[in-house]
């Protein structure tokens, strides 16, 4: 692990910030859940639609992200994992110690991401109130936001994981 931390920091640091813009986009649209209708967001107007279209777009570039850090990945350590082979180690603890190695990675960039995505959502709030008024009330981030966002984060790295592994076959 030691002799590869530049590409476990690339990984956690992409990760990072991919989980820190879905939390932000998640917890920006339930903190403003309050201010407004839902008529609006039938129409496609309004900052809900506007919260969802920037998800969407933040989704699709961690995917890419991911998977091509996935690749950057695999490239770098597959000499490694060929001379665990050659030593004669088994193809399943081979897969049990890089899933543990990505897990890591993955635990720790949803930790940085909860807590870059709680600064970008205190400085968005601080934006807001300033902005629109000071009596508006913007609604408190609950356990939702973070759970939500760990699932989203799940598929996100299983849909690049799946990429990667269709990119590494061809």
């Amino acid at each position: 692990f030691k002799s590869n931390w530049e590409t476990y920091r690339i990984f956690v640091v992409t990760g990072t910030v991919s989980v820190s813009f879905i939390f932000a986009g998640v917890g920006m649209r339930e903190m403003l859940s309050g201010m407004q209708g839902v008529e609006s967001l039938i129409k496609g107007q309004g900052l809900g639609t506007i919260l969802v279209n920037f998800l969407a777009a933040a989704i699709v570039i961690s995917v890419f992200l991911i998977a091509s850090v996935l690749m950057f990945y695999l490239k770098n350590h597959m000499n490694s994992y060929q001379l665990f082979q050659n030593l004669g180690i088994r193809s399943k603890t081979l897969y049990l110690f890089i899933a543990t190695e990505l897990f890591g990675c993955i635990l720790v960039s949803l930790i940085g991401g909860f807590l870059l995505g709680n600064v970008i959502l205190l400085l968005g709030r601080m934006v807001i109130q300033r902005g629109i008024s000071s009596s508006a009330v913007l609604e408190s981030i609950t356990i939702k936001s973070y759970l939500l966002t760990i699932l989203v984060s799940f598929f996100v790295y299983l849909i690049s994981a799946m990429a990667t592994h269709d990119i590494y076959l061809e």
